[in-house]
């Protein structure tokens, strides 16, 4: 019984820190975009080394250009596996593999040196000119 109890509260705290403002998880692509920044939608796996590659990358692309970068883990999280599907339809294209990140009309499977600077030169190319964002 005690460790029943404890389980119980455990499970709430967790609860409670998603819960908290800030920590929303997007259930459907009407959530996803921020309308005051440019989104970028970045769908990755955890356990994914090409992926790991690429989270130090868009955590600097976010401080330099003031972007919204949406990070969904789609592995072991159902409902972005949705959203992945969504999008990638949104987009015309399959749903083939992470990391696969979205902005504007363009999308971008993997990641390497050649992938971040056509994302990071895009990203440039619609904050100066703007461009249509899809979702």
């Amino acid at each position: 019984m005690k460790y029943f109890v404890l389980f119980l509260l455990l499970l709430a705290s967790c609860q409670a820190s998603v819960d908290e403002p800030g920590n929303e998880v997007p259930t459907s692509l009407e959530e996803l975009s921020n309308p005051d920044k440019l989104s970028v939608y970045y769908f990755h796996g955890d356990g994914c080394p090409i992926c790991e590659q690429q989270k130090p990358f868009m955590d600097r692309l976010e401080r330099e250009y003031d972007i919204d970068v949406v990070r969904l883990e789609i592995y072991y999280n159902r409902v972005n596996q949705q959203l992945f599907r969504e999008v990638s339809a949104v987009y015309n294209t399959e749903p083939r593999g992470v990391p696969t990140t979205f902005i504007g009309e363009e999308s971008w499977i993997g990641y390497n040196a050649r992938i971040g600077g056509q994302i990071e030169s895009y990203i440039v190319e619609c904050l100066q000119n703007g461009c249509e964002e899809l979702i």
